[in-house]
This record gives C-alpha cells, structure tokens and sequence, in this order.
C-alpha cells in the first residue's frame, strides 16, 4: 500500500489524545456534567503542569467547553491560552450529531455556532471530526467543503472493499474531502495502558491493523473513548516507547497535524481510493439503523421545531424587518397582543439574539444519543422542555412577524401566509370578530374572489350561545351554526376553516370575512364516505380501512389506512421480535365512523377502533397471557379545490 519511495521511511505514529463526551446519555445532561468539570479540572491540570503534553483534542465540538464555563468562568482565558497555543483544538462542531435524523439546514447551524464558540475560544479545528455518527450522509463532504473543511476523520459505514485508512470523498454535487478512515473505531488504543511494556505492546498491536491499510507512513492513533480522563503520564510513556521502536517515532499531536504529514507525502490525491455518496454498512461497524425509529416523538418534534423556525419564524422576522426599512416613517406598529404589557422586540438585533437562543435550544437535543432516541428514560425527558422553549420563541417571533406585516395592509382582513418557494391552495384555518346576530359565511380576497367558509369549535368543544333567559344552544363544529330563531351568539370571537386559493410562494393573500344568515341545516352524520372533485373516500364498515378513488383517473385504492400491531422486545438501539410474535392487524370490535365535518369548506370522516394488543413482556422477555385495550383514533378530510 504504501509507495516504494516510501518503503524504508521510519513510520510516523500520530497519537491523538482526546475524550468522546456524550453530553448525555446513559446518565441525564447534570450528572454527566460533573464529571465533565472533574474532566477539565484534571486536564488543565496537566497542561499547566507538565509542558510535554503537546496536544489534547476535546471531541470535535464546542459544547462540552460551554458546559464546563458555566461553572467555571473562571477558567476562560486559561482554555482560549491552550487553544491559541495549539495544546487544545476545538470544534468544529458544536454537536456532534447524528447526520441523518436532522435537516441539512441543521447541519449548516450546527457548524456555524461550532466555528463561532470555537472562534471566540481562540481557533477552529479545521477538521470534520465524526467519530460516532451512525453512518455518513452523501452530502457531508459538501457541506463540510461550504466551511472552507477540505478534511475529514470518520468511523462508522464502511464495508471491507474500503482497503485504505486514506481516501478521498466525494458528495453527489463533486465536493470532495481528504478523509481518514477510523477502520477500528475512536478508541481504537483501548483500555490504554500505562505501563510501559503494556503500552508498548498496545502501540504494535494497532500498527499491526493500520499499516497494511496505509498510502502513507503516517498512522493516527487514537488515545481516548467515552469519557475517558487525560492520561498523565503520556509523554512519559511515549519517550519509553520511541527509545524501542527502531521503525518508528510516536508523536503526542493533533488531527491537523496528522493532515500535513499525511498531504506532504502524497504526490496529490489522485492515486487514493475515491468514494462518493452515503456510508451505510453495518459490516465493520454497527449503524444502528433502529434507533431511526426509537422514541419516535423525538423525531417528530425535531421535524417540527426545525420546520417552525426555518420556514417561519427566521423568514417572517426578516421579511417584517426588511418592510420596515423600506417604509420608513410610514411603518405602523400593530397593537401590543394579549398579555405582558410590554412590547415585543422591535429591533432586528433582539429577533436574532432570540432566534439564536431558539436553536441553541434545538441542537441541544441533536446530539447523536440524543436524537436518536438510545439513553435512558430521564436523559429524555429532558429533552421535552428544550423542544417546548425552542416552540414558544418560533411561534412568538412568527405570529408578531405576521401582524407587524399585516399592519402595513388593509384593516380588517385575514392575511394567509405561503412559507414554501411555490403557489399553494390548501384549507385554512383562523379566529375572526364575532358579530351579534349573524355568522361568518365567506371570505373574500382582493381580486374579487369568494369562498364560502364553515365555523368550527376550538379544541373540540361547542361554541356556546344563549336565548335571552333560556337555555345554552350548542353549535355544531364543523357543520355551521344551526341556530333556533332568536338565539344570538354571545361570544367574542369565532374559528373558522376556508379554503385560500393560489396563494403565492414566499407571499400573503388577504380576505375579508363576509357575515350573514347562517346555514339552517345540518348534513347527515350516518355517512361513511367523502369526497370533492379529486377524490372519493370510502370507510370500510368491518375493519375501518379506506378505499381511496382517484377520480381523475379512475383507479380505486382499496386497504388503505390499515392499523398494524407488532411486537418488539428489542431495546434502546435494536429491534427484536417477540417470540412468537403476534401480528394484530384488525379492530376487536366493528368500528364506528361518523361525519364529524361537512361545511363547504372541509369535510371530515372519524373512525374510532379499538385493538387488543398483547398486554406486556415477562421477565424472561416473552409475552405473558392477556390483552389491554388500545384505542385508535382517524381523521380523514377533504377540502374543495385541494387534491390532496
């Protein structure tokens, strides 16, 4: 592997001391936290002690040094000296994610606020360090490439036609990094021994593995694993170690260092191994592709957090600030909303600071163990306040971004924003004035354009109105206000749905709300079936299943919406069938479907089942006699003039 020019060179072993900190994991965030400061205080301990020890890398992200400073700020410029002085590296992570869980904007915002920590700090680690994802994304090297990062150290995802611990990686679009293959993993020096005989032997142990892999005669070792401590007698051991190696010289150094050597060797990149798109192969390192699906509502509120603030919060803010410059002294302010008295933030440095802090919120629950969803139940729960926090600051900067904008317009309208590059229609939904003695019926846009809307109830409750010293009327959700003669609505606003016609890309479209007699007559509940000019959908009476038709084709989609149950005894990462498992793919009972909605702008079908699901595992993990009951619940809707 290695060139001929190169045979008789003495091999260069970079060691590379470091630690792999899971900020939390099979320990909550504090009480891994603890430790972390026991961590630090023993390695800036070493560092001012003994000037030998050249180098120690901190895991390739910033977060771990946030953590430590918040107890410590006191030892700030003692960290940002090491750093200037190359005795730590940092970054450029702030998280070490997993890659495919969150979005490549995510990605994005993770490096940037690594670069920045990492920059205040004293320098970035110009390195891409991956030791623990669970597989490589085909993008990465691109990404990585738009942070001026032209290399890469990375684990997990090979298969054994990689041959080489050098290589070059490619993304789809051409970008392409150096990379080093971790073949035995970032803690391949394990259990790091220091005794010298021990280490010595540890030291011809991986130069067995790696060097027949090298195109270089530069190895990378790798000294440390999952919150390992600082070795102090490393320099030690490696003056011992290099007075008996007559072929080699062991170098305490740093991922960068390990580069240089590694790029002055080669006669460029074109005789390395070049590899383009995604690693995922479990055949040299397991990729844990259960943990995809575990605690899957950690997925769902990362999809939306990310969702509210990248196509909402983050544009609406710029768009309203944007308007207000242009504008000038004709910008108005709209009315300080319902509760604290005192003002949103108007100026564009708070939105951003607040913003920030949202996704600092956000990748605090992507690092890799975290997101996927494989720690213990409390490290999890944690969890839950940070997506919470993270909503409250999106949805509080969008709505007032939203009103700010549509204060500059016409009174009295309902503004319907389009987050995505293209036109839309779709069904919408918005609280509007109520009006004494009649009802919303329509709402119409600036060009003209009526479309008939339905009032609809609030988390599922009836709006409420009273006869003058009679009884309370309900209101039908979903199926207008079927009102007795003389009954007026006595309540201050009301919610309804409509359906917002071509509303374009990255734009608004306003209506205004229409009142008048409101419908006298219900529809029928009994129905088992909706449909609009696109489709038809049909409930199975027997087991709740849809038959799906396609009107503007003519084909019919029967099955669909089939609820099944099955067994899994596996735990935090890994999927394990019960045995014998018991596949439960129908409703114990008939189940009942009832039209919850049928206005003119949406329609609605319920169904209600109830399975008998396996009640439990024992001890010996097989599934033990009986049943509990588990209800399900389905809403499917259609709107007029939406195919979907």
């Amino acid at each position: 592997m290695v060139p001929s020019n190169q045979s008789s060179a003495r091999w260069r072993i970079m060691l590379v001391p470091h630690t792999h900190w899971d900020r939390e994991w099979y320990f909550p965030f504090q009480r891994y936290r603890t430790r972390l400061v026991g961590f630090f205080d023993l390695l800036l301990e070493i560092l001012e002690r003994d000037p030998e020890y050249k180098h120690f890398m901190l895991d390739g992200h910033t977060i771990l040094v946030e953590d430590y400073l918040e107890v410590r700020p006191d030892r700030r410029e003692l960290i940002e000296r090491y750093v200037r002085e190359g005795r730590l590296t940092v970054g450029p992570w702030y998280v070490i994610p997993d890659e495919f869980l969150p979005s490549g904007e995510a990605l994005v915002r993770n490096l940037l606020r690594g670069h920045r920590v990492a920059s205040d700090l004293g320098g970035v680690m110009g390195v891409g360090y991956l030791p623990d994802p669970f597989g490589q994304i085909a993008h990465l090297p691109a990404i990585l490439s738009g942070f001026g990062i032209e290399r890469c150290v990375f684990w997990r995802g090979t298969d054994a036609s990689l041959d080489s611990t050098e290589l070059v990686w490619e993304s789809p679009d051409g970008s392409a990094v150096l990379a080093k293959h971790l073949r035995d993993g970032y803690g391949n020096a394990s259990p790091f021994p220091v005794e010298e005989e021990a280490f010595v032997e540890k030291i011809e142990e991986i130069r067995a593995l790696l060097q027949p892999l090298a195109r270089t005669r530069t190895l990378l070792m790798m000294w440390g694993s999952d919150h390992v401590p600082p070795q102090p007698e490393l320099p030690a051991l490696i003056r011992a170690a290099n007075a008996r190696l007559p072929d080699a010289e062991i170098v305490q150094g740093s991922l960068p260092q390990l580069f240089d050597e590694v790029e002055a060797q080669l006669d460029g990149r074109g005789r390395l191994p070049r590899w383009r798109g995604e690693f995922r192969s479990g055949q040299l390192s397991n990729v844990l592709p259960g943990v995809l699906s575990a605690r899957m509502w950690i997925k769902q509120r990362t999809f939306a957090c990310e969702q509210l603030l990248t196509r909402w919060a983050e544009p609406l803010s710029l768009w309203a600030d944007l308007l207000r410059a242009r504008l000038g002294e004709a910008w108005r302010e709209p009315p300080v909303p319902a509760g604290p008295a005192s003002p949103p933030p108007r100026e564009a440095a708070s939105e951003a600071g607040l913003l920030d802090r949202a996704w600092r919120l956000l990748l605090e629950n992507q690092p890799h163990d975290s997101i996927c969803g494989c720690g213990v139940d409390q490290t999890h729960a944690e969890m839950r306040p940070r997506f919470d926090q993270c909503e409250q600051i999106g949805e509080d900067l969008a709505h007032q971004a939203m009103r700010r904008i549509g204060e500059q317009g016409p009174g009295e309208r309902v503004y319907v924003f389009n987050p995505l590059p293209g036109p839309r229609t779709d069904y919408v939904t918005v609280v509007v004035p109520a009006t004494r003695g009649a009802a919303p019926v329509a709402v119409v846009d600036d060009e003209g354009r009526r479309r008939p809307c339905q009032l609809l109830a609030s988390d599922g409750a009836s709006l409420a109105s009273r006869r003058a010293g009679g009884p309370v009327v309900s209101v039908a959700p979903g199926l207008g206000p079927v009102l007795p003669e003389g009954v007026q609505l006595l309540v201050d606003r009301l919610t309804i749905g409509f359906v917002a016609d071509d509303v374009p890309g990255f734009g608004y479209r306003t209506y205004a709300v229409e009142y008048g007699e409101p419908p006298k007559q219900r529809a029928s509940r009994s129905r088992r079936h909706i449909e609009n000019e696109f489709f038809r959908v049909e409930v199975n009476a027997r087991n709740g299943t849809l038959t799906v038709t396609d009107r503007r084709t003519g084909v019919r989609y029967r099955g669909l919406n089939r609820v099944v149950d099955g067994g899994d005894r596996g735990d935090e990462y890994n999927y394990c069938a019960p045995d014998p498992d018991v596949l439960i793919d129908a409703p114990a009972a008939l189940p009942r479907v009832r039209l919850v909605e049928d206005g003119p702008a949406r329609s609605t079908l319920e169904v209600r089942m109830t399975y008998r699901l396996p009640a439990r595992l024992g001890p010996d993990r097989r599934r033990v006699r009986g049943t509990v009951a588990c209800p399900v619940r389905v809403l499917v809707g259609l709107s007029p003039g939406v195919p979907r």
